[in-house]
C-alpha cells in the first residue's frame, strides 16, 4: 500500500480549545454515506493506538467546511498535550477496498541548517518545558556573568581560586554560571 499525504496543519489556540479544520480538497479522501454531513473514521498513531475521530461538513452554505468535531478531536488533543504551534499531518492507504489513515502530532524541536526539524511527540520526554533564562544584570559591579552549554558540568578550584571547568558539550540549551574570582 502506497501511503498519500493528505494534509499537515500548525495549531492554532482554537484548534486546541475547539475542533480541527479540515481543508476541502481533502474531503476526496473519505466516503462519507450518500446524503450525510457526518462521519467516524479511525487513524492510527505513532505508537499504533487507534483514535476515532468525526468528520462533519456543513448543511448549509457555498463550501462543505469540513471539521474534527470537539468530542472526537479534544481526546486526542489532550493525550497527546498538543500545544499552539504543534502541527498534525493526516495520511491515508488505500488498497483495493480497504482505507487506512493514519494521524502524527508533532512538535518543532529546533532549525538546523535553516531548517524546522519536527518529532513526533511521543518520542519527546516526559519532562517540564525549560524556563527562559535570567536576565543580564543592569548593576555594572555586579558579578560577570557567562553562558555555557549545560548537560553535566563539575567545578572545582584550584589552588590560585581559578575555577575548572570539566563540561559535557551539548546543542541543548544554555545556564548562567557565576564566574568566581
Amino acid at each position: 500500500m502506497e501511503q498519500v499525504h493528505l494534509f499537515t496543519k500548525k495549531l492554532k489556540p482554537s484548534h486546541i480549545s475547539h475542533t480541527l479544520s479540515f481543508p476541502t480538497h481533502v474531503l476526496e479522501a473519505f466516503p462519507f454515506p450518500q446524503g450525510a454531513h457526518m462521519m467516524k473514521f479511525e487513524a492510527v498513531d505513532a505508537t499504533d493506538n487507534e483514535w476515532t475521530f468525526s468528520l462533519s461538513t456543513r448543511l448549509t452554505g457555498a463550501y462543505p467546511k469540513p471539521v474534527l468535531l470537539r468530542s472526537s478531536w479534544h481526546r486526542f488533543v489532550e493525550q497527546k498535550g498538543l500545544v499552539p504551534e504543534d502541527r498534525v499531518a493526516f495520511f491515508m492507504e488505500r488498497d483495493d477496498m480497504v482505507r487506512r489513515y493514519t494521524v502524527r502530532a508533532q512538535r518543532k524541536v529546533m532549525i538546523l541548517m535553516g531548517q524546522d526539524v519536527w518529532v513526533d511527540v511521543e518520542d519527546l520526554p516526559l519532562t517540564p518545558p525549560i524556563p527562559a533564562l535570567p536576565r543580564f544584570p543592569k548593576n555594572p559591579l555586579h558579578p560577570i556573568l557567562q553562558y555555557h552549554p549545560r548537560v553535566s558540568s563539575s567545578y572545582c578550584q584550584d589552588s590560585d581560586g581559578a575555577v575548572l571547568n570539566s563540561i559535557v558539550r551539548s546543542l541543548h540549551f544554555f545556564v548562567p554560571v557565576r564566574m568566581m574570582w
